[in-house]
């Protein structure tokens, strides 16, 4: 130690100590953090054990999920395959697709497994159950986002079965190290704001659990509904059509760390696989691509090379039509939504826009 000393001068260890001085700084904030992220635990991620198989029974059930937050929605969906008997449609992809559902689809078993910011990865994870399972749907609806590629890994708890059926389509790509989801929610900063918004805004802690109901809570947060479908909260339903203007630009601004990730282009193999192996086995396949709200939509048009959305629109195009997929729904939405009242923010439509998008179509599923 002393030898390692000697080639510091008394200037660095001066420097040395004001850096530790001013990071010290931030260790009550560091702590402050880490503290309400676990006590207050809006996701269940701490305190309680076991909670995405204990919300997949619940499903199970036929209960909706009051209060529900996406934070370990991997692990929910993948127990939701093990319990839930098979389906007529599955539906695949982020929060874009969460609106497909019995509102769409009343006559036939449905189950949605979107995933909050979901990829081909996530996809591949829940396939791998399905197919382990023998619960392969008859058809099986895939929401197509830019970020599809993204090769960031998800759960250590899924890389197993990303990697079995990654061996049964013949491919040998390799998913990246996994990691342990917890770790990072302690320190997460997203997380501390839902927890101080909890603590701020609730009279009582219990209120805010995800909870079993029959009901569409609509006044607490998001409601789970029991084939899988999102109903967001009432602060959201309500908004204008200019509200949702002003604040589609901004959000996009900020919402595009999503898509600044460099395209893993093995992974485009990998789809081609993942379509053809579903195919083989009597699966239809229908690819649909969730609009953008115009403004949002052009805004992205524009800044193409962090948003990638024409490309990867015409690399999904391309796709269907070699592999003879149906496509549904555009990420431009000026051709289903004219008055631009069918969307909650940047991203997501409304059910009535997701509806009037099935709807339009002569060549919808025959299912």
């Amino acid at each position: 130690m002393e030898k390692i000393l000697s080639y510091i001068s008394n200037f660095e260890i001066q420097d040395i100590k004001r850096f530790l001085s001013k990071a010290a700084r931030f260790f009550p904030i560091l702590i402050g953090i880490v503290c309400l992220n676990i006590l207050v635990d809006p996701g269940d991620m701490f305190l309680e054990k076991d909670h995405a198989r204990k919300t997949a029974t619940q499903l199970a059930c036929g209960k909706n999920i009051g209060n529900y937050r996406p934070v370990d929605d991997v692990l929910t969906r993948k127990y939701t395959i093990e319990i839930m008997p098979v389906s007529d449609i599955v539906v695949l992809g982020s929060s874009r697709s969460a609106e497909i559902g019995e509102n769409i689809f009343p006559n036939k078993k449905i189950m949605n497994l979107w995933i909050s910011g979901g990829s081909l990865l996530d996809d591949l994870a829940l396939l791998s159950v399905m197919d382990e399972q023998k619960k392969m749907p008859r058809t099986l609806i895939i929401g197509i986002d830019p970020w599809m590629f993204s090769s960031e890994p998800r759960r250590s708890e899924t890389s197993d079965d990303i990697q079995k059926f990654l061996k049964k389509l013949g491919s040998n790509y390799h998913t990246k190290p996994s990691f342990d989801q917890s770790f990072w929610i302690i320190l997460s900063l997203s997380y501390f704001q839902q927890a101080a918004n909890i603590l701020f805004t609730h009279d009582h802690l219990f209120v805010r659990r995800n909870f079993p109901t029959d009901e569409n809570c609509q006044k607490l947060e998001y409601t789970l509904l029991k084939d899988g479908t999102l109903s967001w909260a009432e602060t959201y339903r309500a908004r204008t059509k200019e509200e949702v203007r002003q604040l589609t630009i901004p959000t996009v601004h900020i919402g595009g760390k999503m898509f600044t990730f460099k395209p893993d282009q093995a992974l485009e193999k990998v789809m081609e696989q993942m379509i053809l192996y579903l195919q083989s086995r009597g699966v239809e396949v229908i690819f649909y691509f969730p609009p953008y709200h115009e403004y949002a939509y052009q805004w992205m048009s524009l800044k193409e090379k962090t948003f990638k959305v024409l490309e990867m629109d015409r690399y999904f195009q391309d796709l269907a039509r070699k592999l003879k997929v149906r496509i549904i729904g555009s990420f431009d939405p000026r051709q289903f939504d004219q008055t631009g009242d069918g969307f909650y923010d940047s991203y997501h439509a409304r059910p009535d826009l997701v509806k009037k998008i099935f709807n339009s179509y002569e060549s919808s599923p025959k299912f």
